[in-house]
């Protein structure tokens, strides 16, 4: 049969008898190898083929898919992807799918006729760690850094056209919170430095805003993400002492609060240290008849001593509680309007004299202590009660609870001396 006719040209099903019959013909005249695979990555390995003996094909490449565990039995080829092969026959599969079974075939057409290699399998590795979003920080009103850390890349770039890193991110918008993707997206390609972090500043945000970012890597077009992280920008920024244009300086919050619109830690009149309960059984200036020992009528102390002021104590030489003169100057020379910071009401006092502002927190026993004694009853000091932006008043209240209304002390806004 084989010397009457020229089995290259034979067919069975449109495909050469050669290529149907394979091994089972034991003249085939060449043979394709194909190479185990190296340079595996998550997403792409290197695969080589040789023909031997030596020929010219019209036509050569790999074949290549990934098998799930209920089909790794299927035969190869031909279905899945081709990768094309350089001069020295070796192929980059790209587009595989991370932690999966791969199987791959090199072909090569000699005059006509398809002959195939041997199958090689393997497995990808899980792609962990190729881009990870990293903590937002140095949030302010309108601007924010952006970190994530980027891992190895070295072989992916010898396997793709083009590989780029860096952060992706946007407002928050209603219908696409939860849009993994992050459609509508702003990108900014980043080159990781030696250890793979990324960072980028970003300003001109708007205020109180949530935003989304994720770091990414992008093979050929194809987006990799890492874990989405959200962040807010802050109502606005605010120094620690805002210059008022009067005698002092004013904090811009509470003592013991984190941001202006915080109520902060509550004091009894003259104590250094907050509690949990207060009464005039547990007031540092009252003995066991509840007699005022200190700030009294022999004593003529008036106004708050260092050793004795709160906050002094927690933040240094220079700075304490505003006297009774000082909280009349501030009043006197602000207009106070209703606003927001960070979501929450708050009462703002502008300048009359420099439009610098600051926040501060009312409503029900929202009172302040001054630093100056009421001598005309020294079991109480002057305070200023924060009702609304409508009811600030100046009271006197009882040293050991502070604002009667519910006995838990009140709060303390420090001034700096200029």
């Amino acid at each position: 049969l084989t010397s009457a006719f020229n089995l290259n040209s034979l067919r069975f099903g449109g495909r050469p008898v050669r290529a149907v019959l394979g091994s089972a013909i034991a003249e085939e005249p060449y043979a394709v190898i194909t190479s185990e695979a190296s340079e595996i990555t998550a997403l792409s390995a290197k695969v080589s083929m040789e023909i031997k003996p030596s020929a010219t094909a019209s036509d050569k490449g790999i074949l290549y898919g990934v098998y799930s565990e209920d089909n790794t039995d299927e035969p190869l080829p031909g279905i899945g992807s081709v990768a094309s092969v350089d001069d020295s026959g070796a192929a980059i599969l790209t587009g595989l799918a991370q932690n999966s079974l791969v199987k791959a075939r090199a072909y090569a057409v000699i005059d006509g006729v398809t002959y195939y290699g041997n199958v090689v399998s393997f497995n990808t590795p899980i792609l962990s760690d190729i881009a990870v979003t990293s903590e937002v920080t140095d949030i302010t009103s309108s601007s924010v850094t952006l970190n994530g850390k980027i891992g190895d890349l070295s072989v992916y770039k010898k396997h793709y056209g083009s590989v780029e890193a860096g952060l992706r991110w946007r407002e928050t918008y209603s219908g696409y919170d939860k849009d993994p993707w992050m459609s509508y997206a702003t990108d900014i390609p980043l080159e990781p430095d030696a250890s793979g972090n990324i960072t980028a500043s970003l300003s001109g945000l708007s205020r109180y805003t949530e935003y989304y970012v994720r770091a990414y890597v992008k093979f050929d077009g194809v987006y990799y993400y890492g874990e989405s992280v959200t962040f807010r920008t802050l109502d606005e920024t605010l120094a620690d002492y805002v210059d008022l244009g009067l005698s002092v300086l004013w904090a811009s919050k509470n003592l013991g609060a984190e941001s202006p619109d915080q109520r902060g830690s509550s004091f009894a009149w003259g104590e250094t240290t907050t509690k949990a309960a207060f009464s005039s059984a547990n007031y540092k200036f009252y003995d066991s008849d509840y007699n005022v020992t200190k700030y009294n009528s022999s004593d003529n102390l008036v106004v708050l001593a260092a050793e004795d002021d709160a906050a002094t104590a927690a933040l240094g030489t220079g700075v304490r509680t505003p006297t009774k003169e000082e909280w009349e100057e501030l009043m006197e020379n602000v207009t106070a309007t209703k606003s927001t910071h960070n979501g929450n009401y708050v009462i703002k006092l502008t300048s009359k004299k420099n439009d610098a502002y600051i926040y501060m927190t009312y409503g029900f026993s929202c009172s302040y202590w001054s630093s100056t004694v009421n001598t005309n009853y020294v079991e109480s000091a002057y305070a200023w009660n924060f009702y609304d932006n409508t009811y600030i008043k100046r009271t006197s209240e009882y040293r050991a609870v502070g604002n009667t209304g519910d006995s838990s002390g009140n709060y303390i806004r420090p001034v700096k001396d200029k």
